[in-house]
């Protein structure tokens, strides 16, 4: 059995002030955003690799910065946090989300970047 859960990073408890916010590396002409203030209109998780198993992961967490166009569609994203194995599964789900376009002071739809963290389980 595979347990897939993709977590809106960013939330926080009041004994816990930590937010996945605080992993966004600031890239010029992106705006940050929390994605929580999203619109999300597809997601996509990934799949559990193969190879990952018969290397004997079995509980993984993937931190992904994915870098949104002002069209709403992923143009990269970066990963960390987890083994390389698992690295081209999470860019590849990524790619398949699309988001409303967020819209910037201009008024204008604008370029995003926001934190996911994807959590990978195997029994």
């Amino acid at each position: 059995m595979v347990l897939l859960s993709v977590l809106l990073s960013g939330t926080a408890t009041a004994a816990d002030p930590y937010t996945d916010q605080q992993l966004l590396v600031e890239t010029e002409g992106y705006q940050a955003v929390h994605p929580g203030e999203l619109t999300i209109l597809k997601q996509a998780s990934p799949d559990f690799p193969s190879k990952a198993h018969k290397q004997g992961h079995r509980h993984e967490e993937c931190i992904a910065q994915v870098f949104v166009g002002d069209n709403g569609k992923p143009e990269s994203s970066t990963v960390q946090g987890c083994p390389e194995v698992f690295h081209r599964s999470v860019q590849k789900a990524v790619k398949k989300w699309r988001i409303e376009p967020v819209i910037g002071e201009d008024g204008l739809p604008a370029p995003v970047t926001f934190v996911l963290r994807f959590r990978f389980e195997k029994a």
